[in-house]
């Protein structure tokens, strides 16, 4: 059994982005591409979106289970948010997609929620 069965394809809708609260919310065209690996077991995502002021971004989330899969480790770099270092994350799967976490920077927790449908 795989954690990532119904995931693979392209996608395609809009990402929103606000730096601080008092920003303006900038809405802009945004895409996902998600390709199954390792029998199944690794699941990549890679994606592009729009900063407001510095242009076209891309980043890339790989996502595997461990242990009996009830764990995941996850593995994720963005040209705006994450670079040049991947930041190492760790999960649990769920019945409607998957959630990791990760130190952003010393002190500031990240989390990732994917759902599905």
């Amino acid at each position: 059994m795989t954690v990532f069965p119904d995931v693979p394809g392209v996608w395609h809708g809009r990402s929103g982005f606000r730096l601080m609260p008092t920003d303006p919310f900038h809405e802009a065209p945004a895409g996902a591409r998600v390709v199954l690996g390792a029998s199944g077991h690794l699941a990549c995502v890679t994606y592009t979106w729009q900063h407001p002021d510095d242009g076209p971004q891309d980043g890339m989330l790989t996502v595997g289970a461990t242990d009996e899969n009830t764990r995941l480790t996850a593995l994720w770099a963005d040209s705006w948010h994450q670079q040049p270092a991947p930041l190492l994350m760790h999960g649990t799967p769920g019945p409607h997609g998957i959630d990791v976490e990760g130190e952003y920077a010393e002190g500031v927790d990240l989390a990732h929620r994917g759902r599905r449908g």
